[in-house]
């Protein structure tokens, strides 16, 4: 819950320096009704990982300087580990291999301090299955991030997210439109 109120503060920080600094109008990275798809690979906790999500930008807020989307995510992280364990003088190695896979669903907060520059913070809720060596057990968890994606052209950007991001802590990608209404 910390984490939590540490973001918003942070948001909220920014939304007053930005309203301070300037009154220039910055132009959205996307517009509502926009569909976009992610790719991206990431690192962490659980190893490797690689996202896909797709997200709907429903609805503009404070003078089209902000927006939320909502959308689902597809997550599957692959651990490897490896130990030695002394048992009675002798020493056995063991290599351990987890894979969770998740599915979920996602909500974020998008504010443009720049032209082209989409930056965000996102929530979401997933439920999956993590299959390892030795067990396998259903879960259900939350996802929590901070993300920036620059748009370099109508039909391609590249993201940044930083967070717990079910299973890694630091992810980056591509985003291609599916839908632009500009």
């Amino acid at each position: 819950m910390k984490r939590f109120f540490c973001i918003l503060s942070v948001v909220l920080t920014l939304f007053v320096a930005n309203d301070s600094l300037s009154a220039q109008v910055v132009k959205p990275a996307f517009n509502t009704g926009d569909n976009i798809l992610n790719l991206s690979v990431g690192y962490g906790g659980k190893g490797f990982g690689i996202k896909a999500s797709y997200e709907r930008f429903m609805v503009s807020l404070l003078d089209d300087k902000a927006s939320v989307s909502v959308g689902a995510n597809l997550n599957n992280s692959i651990k490897v580990r490896h130990s030695v364990v002394d048992t009675d003088d002798v020493y056995e190695s063991y290599t351990w291999v987890g894979d969770w896979l998740s599915l979920g669903v996602i909500g974020s907060f998008h504010y443009w301090f720049v032209d082209k520059l989409d930056t965000y913070v996102q929530l979401g809720v997933n439920v999956g299955l993590t299959l390892g060596d030795f067990d396998t057990y259903a879960f259900c968890g939350w996802t929590s991030a901070l993300g920036a994606r620059y748009r370099l052209s109508k039909d391609f950007s590249i993201n940044a997210e930083v967070g717990y991001i079910v299973g890694s802590y630091f992810t980056v990608g591509v985003t291609v439109p599916l839908t632009i209404n500009d």
